[in-house]
């Protein structure tokens, strides 16, 4: 048996209380807050621990260590939760191969797979769905079957923060989790294969080097934002994501986004208006590692459009989407705001909102239309998948700062309310 058993508690044995372990959750306390939630709410709690960093953040409650293969791991889990009798299964995200595992394994046996991941709007928003997010969500599958309820055209939620948070405290704990799996894996976890696609120390010197250079980026953004606004051209947005990021790994097009650039100016060059500007935005997140401004620049020389292509690394993205006139993404979010504000939107690769009245579909197929007559969103149909997705799958609440503890306190409840 590849579980490895910590010291059990009296809690664990409460009759007739939901049983609730915890799986991979962010590198901060929001877990470790979800599960003193539970408790408080009369379930039991305990996590199973992957790797050091999953052990840091879960304090003073039971855990138990799972130090086998991939493998071994849906075997171990069925055991587990027969042993415990566990009612439900959370984790962040449903794309981590050891979470796409436990879903399979947790639908067979009758358990709950609690998704809970960053707002589908964000800041200050959570998302928690039952056994798939994303493409996968029950909300895409309903409205694709025509069972949402009428709702009258849909907007934007509120994208205004309301919690307070510190980067400085949030990248702490995010080296702490890191750095201690890097430094005790050969010791505590030896077959623990992470799932991030570059190495902690070479991400934290492209944020090094991306804040050693930000007041000359937000100059930058802030001059080439201005002439946008000043502009009367034709105007599209195309919307970057992190290329670790699973929406991009598992429900892209197969194919980095640099390697998007050669195609996306190309068909812009040859049928998007000749006057049309085309934003091309850095995720916030993004440490530029990827040298996008030069590829972007190499591309759009080699047709002909060098003034026709704006590199973003900054700006108020809803300012930018409401003066556009259609947003291109793989599968980012940055769409649903899109089609929250009416803009016609198309995914290249499979969304969440991909649907025939809320997205112009067609893939990277459909880009050459695109340019050339984008499909704006049907705004009854928006209302009913925006009014669905917010009312079922998002509440307020961060992984970290301020909003950390209310966030956990609610996805307490929202858990326990759902019946296995």
């Amino acid at each position: 048996m590849a579980l490895a058993e910590a010291p059990r508690r009296e809690q664990d044995a409460t009759a007739g209380a939901r049983t609730v372990c915890l799986l991979q959750g962010p590198s901060s306390y929001f877990f470790d807050l979800l599960g003193d939630a539970l408790i408080s709410e009369g379930a039991s709690a305990f996590r199973v621990c992957f790797c050091a960093g999953d052990r840091l953040f879960w304090r003073r409650k039971p855990h138990v260590w799972f130090r086998g293969g991939l493998s071994a791991w849906p075997a171990a889990l069925r055991a587990l939760i027969e042993e415990r009798g566990v009612t439900d299964l959370v984790m962040l995200g449903d794309s981590r191969a050891r979470h796409r595992a436990a879903l399979a394994v947790a639908k067979a046996a009758g358990v709950l797979g609690h998704v809970v991941e960053h707002g589908y709007f964000r800041p200050d928003w959570l998302t928690h769905e039952i056994g798939g997010m994303g493409p996968r969500s029950s909300v895409r599958r309903e409205f694709r079957e025509g069972r949402l309820p009428e709702a009258a055209p849909g907007s934007p939620p509120d994208a205004a923060r309301i919690y307070r948070s510190s980067f400085a405290a949030y990248a702490a704990m995010d080296v702490a989790y890191n750095l201690s799996n890097v430094f005790t894996r050969p010791v505590l976890a030896p077959r623990y294969e992470g799932h991030s696609t570059v190495w902690p120390l070479v991400e934290y010197a492209g944020w090094l080097r991306k804040l050693a250079v930000a007041p000359a980026r937000a100059r930058r953004a802030k001059a080439a934002l201005a002439r946008a606004a000043e502009s009367e051209r034709p105007m599209f947005l195309w919307a970057l994501q992190l290329e670790a990021d699973y929406q991009i790994r598992r429900d892209g097009v197969g194919a980095p986004q640099r390697a998007l650039i050669a195609p996306i100016l190309t068909s812009f060059a040859a049928h998007a208006p000749t006057d049309a500007l085309l934003l091309v935005k850095a995720h916030p997140l993004d440490n530029l590692w990827t040298p996008w401004a030069r590829d972007l620049r190499r591309a759009a020389a080699r047709n002909g459009i060098e003034d026709r292509v704006w590199f973003l690394d900054g700006g108020d993205l809803d300012g930018i989407i409401e003066r556009v006139d259609g947003v291109v993404c793989v599968n980012s979010t940055v769409g649903l705001r899109a089609i929250g504000f009416g803009k016609p939107t198309l995914p290249l690769g499979d969304a969440l909102y991909g649907e025939p009245g809320l997205a112009h579909l067609g893939g990277m197929q459909g880009l050459d239309a695109f340019w050339r007559d984008p499909q704006p969103p049907e705004p009854h149909a928006v209302g009913r998948f925006l009014q669905a997705l917010m009312a079922r799958t998002q509440f307020r609440g961060a992984f970290d700062g301020e909003g950390a503890e209310p966030g956990a306190e609610t996805l307490a409840r929202r858990m326990l309310a759902k019946r296995p």
